[in-house]
């Protein structure tokens, strides 16, 4: 679950954004949750009283009472982890911003492709291990790993199937490969690989995926050595 925390005291423009971030999300299909507060001293109590945890927080400077720089502060006491970027409507305070640990200082209105940018790079960064991230053409996509079932190889370019759509990658299985989980994903052929949990049944020549599609397999021995082995690590 992508956390994203919006401190803003503008309703209007604090609904905006989180409309904006979350049209983003669900094309992205990332599973988030945005919280809305309208003060930093709202931001800290939710830290503080209610243990609460982000990924993110998008924060505006210029608000009443305690100020986004010095709820920053705060938060960083206990909390060095947490994205904190500052997103107002003046440069003034950029120096300032950065002594708090600050990833990012944005100007608004806020672009939306630099927003998306930012959410995907924070996610991919966060989450890497859950995640593949891919380009398409000039944006950057992020697939659950757990969603693939198999990579294609076709031509110059790789198919990656999850059960709801099919994603295009220029490039070589063998370098997705090495970006995904040895214990859960195996080549079993030149032009295939497979999501070792999707396996329904295996035999010497081909697998079959739970959603019954067969796959040839060419290299058995080590094919089957490789899938039994990460299926004793993936139960245990």
């Amino acid at each position: 679950m992508y956390k994203i925390a919006i401190c803003e005291d503008d309703v209007v423009f604090a609904q905006a954004q989180q409309r904006e971030c979350a049209q983003i999300l669900d094309r992205l299909h990332i599973k988030h949750e945005i919280s809305h507060f309208r003060s930093g001293a709202a931001l800290l109590t939710a830290y503080e009283v209610h243990g609460a945890q982000f990924d993110i927080i998008l924060m505006d400077i210029m608000m009443d009472g305690i100020n986004g720089i010095d709820a920053a502060k705060e938060i960083r006491k206990n909390d060095g982890n947490t994205a904190i970027v500052f997103i107002t409507a003046s440069a003034d305070f950029a120096i300032s911003g950065y002594e708090a640990n600050a990833l990012r200082y944005i100007l608004k209105p806020v672009d939306a492709v630099q927003l998306e940018q930012l959410l995907v790079a924070v996610y991919a960064e966060k989450h890497r291990q859950n995640t593949l991230t891919i380009k398409t053409g000039s944006q950057n996509v992020l697939v659950p790993v757990d969603e693939i079932i198999c990579l294609e190889t076709e031509g110059r370019r790789v198919k990656i199937i999850t059960a709801r759509e099919t994603h295009i990658y220029t490039g070589k299985l063998t370098a997705l490969m090495d970006a995904l989980p040895k214990h859960k994903f195996s080549r079993c052929h030149q032009s295939f690989a497979i999501n070792i949990a999707c396996i329904r049944e295996l035999s010497r020549f081909k697998v079959i995926l739970e959603s019954g599609r067969e796959i040839p397999i060419w290299t058995y021995p080590q094919f089957r050595k490789t899938t039994e082995y990460s299926c004793l690590c993936a139960s245990s």
